[in-house]
C-alpha cells in the first residue's frame, strides 16, 4: 500500500540517534517509512509499527488534500490504550505540541486491523496519487 502511493519502505539496522526509543519513522520529504530493526522483536511488532507509520502517511495525504504542506489530524477518536502509549512518549519528550494529536491518532490506529489502515490510506491518498503527492 505504501508503495502504491509512491512511498518507500526502508529497513534500517539501527537508528542514528539511539537516545530515542522509536521503532519507525515516516519521512514525508523522502516519502519513506523507516523501520529500525534493533527496536522490533516480532512479526506482530513489525505490523504494528507499519500500521502506525502508515497512519502518519495518511495524515500527510490528508494535509495535502486540505491544501496544507504537512500532516493534519484525521479526526480519529482516541483509545484509552493509545493514550497510555502516547503519554509515555510525551513524558519522554518525544513529541512537540504540534505532533501530539498526530501521534495519539497513530497510537490508536496501530491497534486497528491491517484492512482498516489500508482503507484509510486508500481514502486519503488515492486522489493524490493521480495528481502527484
Amino acid at each position: 500500500m505504501i508503495l502504491r502511493y509512491g512511498g518507500t519502505v526502508a529497513l534500517v539496522s539501527q537508528r542514528p540517534d539511539i537516545s530515542q526509543e522509536i521503532a519507525g519513522q515516516w519521512n514525508s520529504g523522502a516519502m519513506t517509512m523507516l523501520l529500525y530493526l534493533n527496536e522490533v522483536s516480532s512479526y506482530e511488532d513489525y505490523k504494528e509499527v507499519i500500521r502506525h507509520e502508515a497512519v502518519h502517511m495518511a495524515q500527510f495525504c490528508h494535509g495535502r488534500r486540505q491544501g496544507m504542506r504537512g500532516p493534519i489530524p484525521l479526526g480519529v477518536i482516541l483509545s484509552d490504550a493509545a493514550k497510555d502509549s502516547f503519554n509515555y512518549g510525551k513524558d519522554k519528550g518525544l513529541y512537540s505540541p504540534r505532533q501530539q494529536i498526530l501521534e495519539a491518532e497513530a497510537y490508536t490506529l496501530e491497534k486497528a486491523s491491517d484492512q482498516e489502515v489500508i482503507s484509510i490510506l486508500n481514502f486519503q491518498c488515492q486522489d493524490l496519487n493521480r495528481n502527484g503527492l
